[in-house]
């Protein structure tokens, strides 16, 4: 099925014998944008498997094997292939992982409503990409494909990986299925995007998500400037509600706080969510880390650097709490509160930041607490501070010096507050559940 959005040559004509290669042709008059085409095209579907795959991909040869092998066990399973990188001008893959060496196919769930992509030891895949998927026809029409209320792109990954999570079902991955994927390259014109997303229609989108399924943590999304507009009054903004409500009853779906448990290794392990975060100062509590020049959210630069400044309770970007696994426990690492990054020891007593590693493989991202001091991975050294001249250094743990770096001002976040308020508000349904 080709579904046509409203381009300006219709498509139709370019497949001449479209009859003969069983391609069937639905057409917008007037563009839907993304989310509302795919629902379109699922629900045209005759098959017992619904694949939906982006235009500019090219799936490998058997792609398509454990793929049907997999749903045919559980027709709740929904399955993603692993995605490798398409070269636009010869059309040929390139970069395929080895096999059982992992690849892109899973993503987690962030508090601003963010995927980010992440790799860990099992084949389940919190949160989807949504370009490439499969699912039962039967598991597609049971928990109504898209919302039909969000428009244009973005957010229908949140939407329909929750619900599939939520309501009974599971993500894996097909570990040696592998689809090459058209990646967007500045450099070259023809990755550019031809289509126009509507202004705001991308918050709204998620929004829209989190208010269907986040309960009591929805609250921590508005702490965000992207979404600050839909507090209050302005949740009116995001339109009815009914769908997910009534979707809710008939599936008898799970509080969001099972998906918060179901994967450990992301919220708890991983640092995800913090039952406290802290300021990181000298002793005196005179000067203390922060994030230059960086933001709220997990969606910037993929690096960062760290400044020295007057300790402020109110520096937005001066808090941070512990991230990255150890192992089956946190923490391993220091992330800044509200962003993707985490402290990177470089060369000499440089220290910047990255995007977290989760898994907590990354050894340039080892920064432990221990005996109140903050360890830089096994080197022997703790983190300092240079009051004189306002930057970082290195030197040895000792508990007598006043210049390595302690945690200031401890407090609980608004996510681990909302947490275990939705627990206690679930407290039957998740003890049936068995969390």
């Amino acid at each position: 099925i080709v579904v046509d959005d409203g381009s300006r040559q219709p498509l139709e004509p370019l497949l001449p014998d479209k009859d003969e290669l069983r391609v069937k042709f639905i057409r917008h008059q007037k563009t839907q944008g993304l989310i509302r085409t795919k629902k379109d095209g699922g629900d045209a579907a005759t098959g017992d498997i619904v694949v939906f795959l982006d235009c500019h991909v090219k799936p490998d040869p058997n792609w398509w094997k454990t793929i049907q092998s997999q749903i045919a066990d559980n027709y709740r399973r929904v399955v993603v292939p692993i995605i490798t990188a398409l070269n636009v001008d010869t059309w040929q893959e390139f970069n395929r992982p080895a096999p059982g060496a992992g690849g892109m196919s899973k993503c987690y769930l962030t508090w601003d409503i963010e995927f980010k992509w992440f790799e860990d030891d099992t084949p389940y895949v919190p949160i989807m990409s949504g370009g490439l998927l499969a699912m039962s026809r039967q598991w597609w029409n049971e928990t109504g494909g898209y919302d039909m209320e969000m428009y244009g792109w973005g957010g229908e990954n949140i939407d329909q990986s929750l619900r599939i999570w939520l309501c009974g079902g599971e993500i894996v991955t097909a570990q040696d299925s592998y689809v090459a994927h058209m990646w967007r390259d500045g450099s070259k014109p023809k990755t550019v995007a031809k289509y126009h997303v509507p202004p705001g229609s991308v918050y709204k989108n998620r929004q829209r998500a989190a208010k269907a399924w986040f309960d009591e943590l929805y609250d921590k999304t508005l702490q965000f400037d992207e979404f600050r507009s839909f507090s209050g009054n302005g949740q009116s903004k995001l339109g009815p509600m009914d769908n997910f409500k009534e979707l809710k009853s008939n599936l008898q779906c799970k509080p969001f706080a099972w998906f918060v448990d179901r994967f450990p290794q992301i919220y708890h392990w991983g640092g995800l969510l913090p039952p406290q975060i802290y300021q990181i100062g000298n002793e005196d509590g005179s000067f203390c880390l922060t994030r230059s020049g960086g933001r709220w959210g997990n969606a910037y630069a993929p690096q960062g650097s760290i400044a020295v400044t007057r300790c402020k309770t109110d520096d937005r970007v001066s808090w941070f709490h512990g991230a990255n696994r150890d192992g089956k426990k946190c923490c391993s690492g220091v992330r800044g509160w509200n962003s993707d990054q985490c402290l990177v020891k470089g060369w000499s007593t440089q220290i910047s930041t990255s995007v977290c590693n989760l898994n907590g493989y990354d050894s340039s991202q080892r920064f432990v607490w221990q005996d109140g001091l903050l360890h830089i991975g096994n080197s022997g050294n703790c983190l300092s501070i240079d009051a004189a001249n306002k930057k970082l250094s290195t030197g040895k743990c000792s508990a007598e010096d006043p210049s390595l770096v302690r945690q200031l001002n401890g407090k609980e976040p608004m996510e681990w507050k909302k947490y275990e308020e939705s627990k206690r508000s679930h407290e039957a349904e998740l003890a049936k559940l068995g969390r």
